[in-house]
Parts: C-alpha cells; sequence; structure tokens
C-alpha cells in the first residue's frame, strides 16, 4: 500500500487516509498491485480465491458466523445501517484471525470468476458457466458501507465486470505459501 499511497503510481487515485482501504479499483489494478508487491518482497502475493476469502472471513474454518467476527452486525461492520462513507479500517471487532473489516466498508476483489448462483463444486477460476463465459464478470465478497446487513454477510456474494470500477470497491491480498 505505501508503494501505491501517493500521486499517478495509485491506480485508486482516491482515499482519505492511511488508514482507510484502498478503493475505486478494478480487479486489473488489484492484480498489478499484488504483482508489484510480490516483486518488491519476493514473496507470492494475489487476490484470495472466493474460497480463500470465505476461510478468512470465518476467522480460519467454519465458526458459523453470520458476519466476519460474530453475529452482531453492528460491533464487526460498517454497512447502511451505522456508515454514511468508507470508513477508518480497524474500528469494529476483527475476527479469530485478527483480520478487520470483512463485512462491510467495501466489496473485496476475489481472483474467481462469478459463475451463477450456485457454487460450482471445487472449480476453482471456472472459465465457463452454464454455457456462457465467465470472464464476463469477477467474484466480489464482503458487501460496503452502503449496503444493509442482509448483504455484508459471509457467504454472501456478488459480482461485476471486470472492466469498471466502483467507490465501494477494493481487494484484500493473500500471502500464497511458498
Amino acid at each position: 500500500y505505501k508503494h501505491y499511497k501517493a500521486g499517478r503510481d495509485n491506480p485508486s487515485r482516491r482515499g482519505v487516509g492511511d488508514f482507510y482501504p484502498m478503493y475505486y479499483v478494478s480487479p486489473d489494478d488489484a492484480k498489478e498491485f499484488c504483482r508489484k508487491l510480490s516483486n518488491l518482497t519476493g514473496l507470492n502475493f494475489a487476490l484470495p480465491t472466493e474460497a480463500q476469502w470465505e476461510y478468512a472471513a470465518n476467522g480460519g474454518g467454519n465458526r458459523g458466523y453470520i458476519y466476519s467476527g460474530g453475529n452482531d452486525v453492528n460491533s464487526v461492520a460498517w454497512y447502511r445501517g451505522n456508515a454514511s462513507r468508507i470508513a477508518q479500517v480497524g474500528l469494529k471487532d476483527s475476527n479469530a484471525l485478527g483480520l478487520y473489516d470483512m463485512s462491510g466498508n467495501v466489496n473485496e476483489w476475489c481472483f474467481d470468476y462469478y459463475c451463477g448462483i450456485n457454487r460450482v463444486g471445487n472449480v476453482t477460476n471456472p472459465t465457463h458457466c452454464e454455457g456462457l463465459p465467465a470472464k464476463d464478470f469477477v467474484m466480489l465478497k464482503g458487501g460496503t458501507w452502503d449496503m444493509t446487513g442482509n448483504y455484508v454477510t459471509v457467504t454472501d456474494r456478488h459480482m461485476q465486470r471486470p472492466y469498471l470500477k466502483f467507490q465501494g470497491t477494493g481487494f484484500r491480498v493473500a500471502r500464497n505459501a511458498e
């Protein structure tokens, strides 16, 4: 993030401070960030798959929570009921892994393409869904500050065209095992 913090190098060109999520980025912007971070650190970073995102949001497994970190939306998420804009990260309760704001605040791009209402078994990054090219839509998880509580759950799924950028769309990185 610090590499992108200021000026023309920041693909978002938006933001309100150091402790806010990067947002208004496309999946390609997010993947480029991961590539540069990997090159800078010598480690392997990427966008999480939907399964990886849900595992992390659930605190490292299936804890049965509705939201990342618990069942009380107000204690763990920024959403329409308690926010009027993107909020600083870390002001709500974290989940069991110490991760903040996986429910609400900004939608987060995933590596996977969207493949209909139902998940497609163990298929990761499908290329076709029900006869249609999957690359038309990319997965988003987490929900945004301007959605109602039922859209910021761990299991809720969102999708968007990969070339679009939105105010409530950001990303989280995952480090792959070496």
